[in-house]
């Protein structure tokens, strides 16, 4: 497994790995492809090298300016849950943030992504506020950050 900047060419990779995760974002190929075009975006996708071809099993996204940035969208396949690849996206992604002078970090995560939450939480996020109703399904959003 590798992690790598995410290329246009991922976007349908990308789409049809959120599909897979319901708490994703759900942008779809046109969203990630409008969201690499962005200059302030940074998406990393980790992936596993094949005998004959690359796949790629999770992403995260982020944006960052002024000395912040958000995490806008982070799935990995199921397939691949529990592997430790998320942690390991997101490090990488705190780490290159941080290359870019980035001094805090900020996410929404529903209330009710354990999962998620938890890993925020060891990696040194924490709870600063919380959106109610936020998600089409009334679930509020915590907002977290960490300082770099």
């Amino acid at each position: 497994m590798y992690i790598r900047p995410a290329q246009a060419a991922d976007a349908p990779l990308l789409a049809a790995i959120e599909q897979t995760q319901p708490a994703s974002a759900q942008w779809g190929t046109q969203g990630f492809l409008a969201e690499l075009k962005q200059p302030s975006a940074c998406v990393l996708v980790v992936a596993e090298e094949t005998a004959d071809k690359e796949e790629v099993v999770g992403f995260i996204c982020a944006r960052g300016a002024a000395g912040q940035a958000e995490i806008l969208n982070f799935a990995v396949h199921p397939s691949y849950c529990g592997k430790g690849l998320g942690r390991v996206l997101l490090q990488q992604l705190v780490q290159l943030l941080a290359s870019f002078a980035i001094t805090e970090i900020t996410l929404e995560v529903s209330e009710h992504n354990r999962v998620a939450y938890l890993l925020y939480y060891t990696e040194g996020f924490r709870e600063i506020g919380r959106r109610k109703n936020f998600y089409s399904n009334r679930e509020d959003a915590l907002l977290l950050k960490k300082i770099l």
